[in-house]
């Protein structure tokens, strides 16, 4: 039987921290959780292994009173933090929903999610179902960090309605809970939100996955330059053909 030092340094490797001293990367794997430098706060749990987006901003939300670690003076609550009820309704927040909104994008994006203005935020928070309110007749979807919530259901292009979160158990909780408490709730509810999201998402996928179309060759050439290169097909030769979706587009 491996002993517990053991089992921790294969656990160190297998998250990159291979080639480092035992107590060194023992060290650095606990370090990672809650913050992690150079990837922010609750970007991996306390094996070191990657947190999935909703439990790492629920993480975030449910923290409002841990100080950061480079700005000592502000904690989480004063960057990220639930919205009252009455102003998200008041913004078009669909009623029993919770909303959330960014205070600060600067530190957000300094210690929080340093890949925020890169467009990797808005482009995974899309992925895990996140919507803000739109204004009447709008026709793209724009997520706004002054307003955030995870829906009851959503419309799909299909004009289907799709249930995401319809227990609504991406909420705040109660402060006072204990890390039990909390650990219990993520393990019972979000983590299963979240892969009824992934499963969704799968599933559509596939359902709309078309057959790659197969064309002629030739038709991505035009003539002055089949002419020009001798491609196969512009001298009475039998014409070639491939996929629209090839790598050689």
């Amino acid at each position: 039987m491996r002993s517990e030092s053991n089992r921790s340094a294969g656990s160190v490797a297998a998250t990159g921290f291979a080639g480092l001293s035992l107590v060194q990367a023992q060290l650095d794997v606990a370090d990672v959780f809650p913050f992690a430098p150079g990837k922010g706060w609750y970007a991996f749990n306390r094996q070191g292994k990657s947190i999935y987006f909703l439990e790492r901003l629920f993480r975030m939300l449910s923290s409002p009173d841990t100080e950061l670690r480079r700005h000592p003076n502000a904690c989480l609550g004063d960057v990220i933090r639930w919205m009252s009820p009455q102003n998200a309704e008041a913004l078009g927040v669909p009623h029993g929903v919770a909303a959330f909104e960014i205070l600060n994008t600067d530190l957000f994006e300094a210690e929080v999610y340093p890949q925020f203005k890169s467009g990797s935020f808005r482009k995974t928070a899309k992925h895990w179902c996140i919507l803000s309110p739109q204004p009447v007749n709008a026709t793209v979807q724009k997520l706004s960090v002054k307003c955030m919530y995870v829906p009851f259901q959503r419309a799909l292009e299909s004009g289907v309605m799709e249930q995401v979160d319809c227990d609504a158990v991406f909420r705040p909780v109660n402060q006072a809970w204990s890390t039990e408490e909390l650990e219990r709730y993520i393990q019972t509810c979000i983590r299963p939100l979240e892969e009824r999201i992934r499963n969704a998402a799968l599933h559509s996928s596939s359902a709309t996955r078309e057959r790659p179309t197969t064309v002629h060759a030739r038709e991505f050439y035009p003539p002055e330059k089949r002419a020009r290169t001798g491609f196969p097909g512009h001298r009475g030769q039998a014409p070639t053909f491939m996929h629209a979706n090839s790598c050689y587009m």
